[in-house]
Formats: C-alpha cells, sequence, structure tokens
C-alpha cells in the first residue's frame, strides 16, 4: 500500500509550486467599478478571483477594431502584482500619479482618458494577442461597429459572452459604483455591476465614496456520506485542490486512524 505521509507531502509540494504560479484571469474573473477622465485620469477594479503574486494585468484605452483586434493608438501599462490579492478586493489606479493601490504600475505608454467620451479594456497577453477580460464603455449609447477614432470601439467578442463589461446611455466623464457590496449570489454583484443603474454619473469630478470590497454568499455544496470498508488503498492522481475529511466504519463519526504506513 502507498504511504499516506508520502503521498500528502508530494501534492503539498505540487500545491505550494502552484501557488507560486500567476493566475489565469477569465472574463468577468474582474471588473471596473470606478471611472475618471477629469481631473488626474483614474479607474478601479474588483477581482472575483484570487490573484497570486507574479500575475500581470495590462489596461489599455485603445477601441477594439471589428475584426476583435486592437487599434493600439492610444495607451497602455501594466499591473504587476506583488502581493496576494484575494477575492473582493477593489484595487484603485491614478494615471496621472502612476500609482496602485496593490502592486506596481509599467508605464508602456501614458493612457490619456478622454472627456470627450471613451473607452478603457483589462487583458492579458500582449496587446496584438490579447485575451480581454473586462471593459467599460464610456461614449455615448452603446458600442460602435468598428474603431475609428480614440473615442470608438467595437465590442469584444469575450464580453459579450462573459457580461463582463459596462457601458451608458450617453457620454460621461466619469462614473463609481454605487450599488451592494454585499449579501449578494456572486452572480448578482457581477450583474449589477454591469448594469448601469447602479452607478453615479457625472460630467464633473464625484464625491462619492468608492467600495472598498465586495463579500458574497457562498454556493451551496450538496454533500453525501459514503461507507469505506476497513481497510483500503487511496490513489492520488494530480493535484489535490480539496480537503476531504474521511471516517472509518469502526463507529459512529470516529475519525480515520492516520500512520506512517497505510490504513
Amino acid at each position: 500500500m502507498k504511504n499516506i505521509s508520502m503521498l500528502f507531502a508530494w501534492a503539498f509540494c505540487l500545491c505550494s509550486i502552484q501557488s507560486l504560479a500567476s493566475t489565469l484571469l477569465s472574463p468577468s474573473d474582474l471588473q471596473f467599478v470606478h471611472y475618471q477622465a477629469d481631473g488626474s485620469d483614474q479607474f478601479a477594479v474588483v477581482t472575483w478571483q484570487d490573484i497570486h503574486p507574479g500575475s500581470t494585468v495590462n489596461f489599455t484605452d485603445s477601441g477594439v477594431r471589428a475584426d476583435q483586434t486592437f487599434r493600439d493608438t492610444e495607451g497602455k501599462v501594466s499591473w504587476n502584482i506583488t502581493h496576494y490579492i484575494e477575492a473582493g478586493t477593489v484595487v484603485s489606479f491614478d494615471l496621472g500619479l502612476s500609482h496602485v493601490s496593490s502592486g506596481t504600475l509599467t508605464v508602456q505608454s501614458r493612457i490619456s482618458l478622454s472627456s470627450s467620451g471613451d473607452q478603457l479594456f483589462a487583458f492579458k497577453n500582449d496587446i496584438d494577442s490579447a485575451a480581454i477580460i473586462a471593459g467599460i464603455q464610456m461614449n455615448n449609447q452603446g458600442w460602435d461597429a468598428d474603431a475609428t477614432s480614440s473615442n470608438t470601439s467595437a465590442l469584444p467578442t469575450s464580453l459579450s459572452i462573459s457580461q463582463a463589461y459596462t457601458q451608458f446611455n450617453r457620454e460621461w466623464d466619469n462614473a463609481i459604483y454605487q450599488g451592494p457590496t454585499s449579501a449578494l449570489l456572486l452572480e448578482t454583484l457581477k450583474s449589477n455591476i454591469s448594469n448601469a443603474d447602479f452607478w453615479q454619473s457625472s460630467n464633473t469630478i464625484l464625491n462619492a465614496a468608492l467600495p472598498q470590497r465586495f463579500d458574497w454568499q457562498p454556493t451551496t455544496i450538496k454533500t453525501s456520506l459514503i461507507s469505506l470498508p476497513n481497510s483500503f488503498i487511496l490513489s492520488v492522481l494530480g493535484l489535490i485542490i480539496m480537503l476531504f475529511l474521511m471516517y472509518h466504519r469502526g463507529g459512529r463519526c470516529s475519525p480515520l486512524t492516520w500512520t506512517n504506513h497505510s490504513f
């Protein structure tokens, strides 16, 4: 039989390696909750997934063409995550000061948010092979068929599918999410942020408070009890990502006896 202590030492070693790796973000794992084009250009995002140090998220105000590539004539900055960021954290960016509330910013070219309408996107990878994960549209009443100027943009397909974007019914210079931040299901919070009705918007700088963090109700997980023989073999394949609590058959809820050999 396998030595159980060896199996779990191997599993925890793999988990430690995984924790040091960068986080793979998908559309709707991050959303914009603040946008400011007046005064010092600023924005903020909420993360719906834990993000590990070593990860990088890029931002640009370049529009997306009809063929789903960036026009790539405007600014680009990279957010370098240097500390563990818990899901639900709100991270704020001041582009005028090149400052971020957690991590560091690398400025490839300066982002200048237009007070005549603009967009902002978060994406992974290089801009020529970008995987767009979030967006906010601040120009007119929706998305354009094509990006033909610094104020226009088509809707990225990845955001259309995931609904990981916010758009407004007219051009605004500034906007900040003012809806619920807790006591809801995660999908409800995401939907609220995508809905402009939960935002305060203006063509002057807003004094509304920025949400500090988001908390949500856990999804209900069904559990089942299983009966195990007095002696069995546990085979561990791949990376353990769940914690199992097991009981043996000898007595009501008596804990499994662990040894350095087998069980």
